[in-house]
């Protein structure tokens, strides 16, 4: 019969070649693990990059709109000075006498301009230029 004795006989004869497959089988479980995790960080490091190359990508649009927004409300007062400008200019115009009559030699050029720039067809200009 076997017995305990035996058996503990046994195994210390034959500890290094366990403790060897026990130390063989931790260093592959160790380097699968190791493998795995490296792969896991690569992954993270290149989602990193690209969601800081996403966040500026959002920040130069974000600048991009503000400086538009800004360039707008420039745009849009300089055209309602421009429109007032030109109301007040009309208004002045219209309030005023002509000073003088239009003389032959004026009235010749303006009906000669308004013909090369094709504006004929008016019932002014016919009255005007014959």
């Amino acid at each position: 019969m076997i017995g305990l004795g035996n058996i503990i006989d046994t195994a210390r004869a034959n500890i290094w070649p366990i403790a060897f497959a026990v130390l063989a089988l931790f260093a592959a479980v160790s380097f699968v693990g190791w493998q795995r995790e490296s792969a896991n960080a690569e992954e993270l490091r290149i989602d990193l990059r690209l969601a800081e190359a996403e966040a500026d990508a959002a920040e130069r649009r974000t600048m991009v709109l503000e400086k538009a927004a800004a360039e707008r409300a420039m745009d849009t007062s300089d055209i309602r000075d421009l429109e007032e400008g030109l109301s007040d200019a009309i208004d002045k115009a219209a309030a005023r006498e002509p000073v003088a009559p239009v003389g032959a030699a004026t009235r010749a050029l303006g009906c000669e301009r308004l013909r090369r720039a094709g504006q004929t067809t008016s019932a002014r200009y016919r009255a005007q230029c014959g």
